[in-house]
């Protein structure tokens, strides 16, 4: 995350810049970043939104607690703390009150047995939602970008630079969900953003692509405990 000011500015954070490295389709082929981010104006921390999974019927659900955050380009070598297929980057903030949640899901390891995982936001003291408008949730899919065989990599002197294999450069969005644009419950106090499913890969060691991003008659506001994995495709 990098604050973004500018002098007499009268819309705190609003050019934030948050990235995020690559996921090479060689090195972390099932990975999907999932980037919450938001601008709570008032404070930025724990207490404003929480982000999580829900993996199972009747299993409780994976948020930012049942993490040890992992930090660092090479997060794929610690095995011991991805809990059901996922790591947890943490949770940052800066002084404009931006702040976001970072995990990581690797959809050739899911647990056994298991499709599909709900992904959603809440605001952690139960206010409704909606008063999070600026709320996104960023998602980044592997790509050829850190692959020595790729065509886009940049070569200097006949050689392809190292600066583009080990992580130093930064994905766009493959697709972003705006809170704003989510549909909304006929109830005013819903307080639960189901934002997406992700579907797990029938092959181990699949390139992750859209076809691991379920949100027909998803991206919307739910009240809690109505969170669901049969909305149709």
């Amino acid at each position: 995350m990098f604050p973004v000011t500018s002098a007499g500015a009268l819309d705190s954070g609003k050019y934030d810049l948050l990235l995020s490295p690559r996921l090479s389709v060689t090195t972390t082929p099932g990975h999907i970043r999932v980037v919450v981010s938001w601008n709570d104006k008032g404070r930025a921390s724990t207490d404003g939104l929480v982000a999580g999974f829900l993996t199972a019927v009747g299993r409780a659900p994976l948020e930012y607690s049942a993490f040890n955050p992992v930090i660092g380009r090479a997060y794929f070598n610690n095995i011991g703390e991805r809990r059901s297929g996922i790591w947890y980057h943490g949770f940052k903030s800066l002084l404009s009150r931006t702040a976001e949640y970072t995990f990581t899901v690797d959809v050739n390891n899911f647990d056994a047995g298991i499709k599909d995982y709900i992904f959603y936001v809440r605001t952690a003291d139960g206010r409704r939602i909606s008063d999070y408008q600026n709320a996104k949730v960023d998602i980044y899919l592997p790509d050829n970008h850190g692959d020595p065989t790729s065509e886009d990599n940049i070569i200097v002197s006949g050689v392809v630079s190292t600066e583009f294999r080990d992580g130093r450069r930064f994905s766009f969005p493959y697709r972003t969900y705006e809170l704003s644009k989510a549909r909304r419950s006929d109830n005013n106090e819903a307080s639960v953003w189901h934002v997406l499913n992700f579907h797990s890969k029938s092959t181990y060691d699949q390139i992750a692509g859209l076809e691991n991003l379920y949100d027909t008659n998803l991206n919307r506001f739910v009240t809690e405990g109505w969170l669901d994995f049969s909305y149709p495709y």
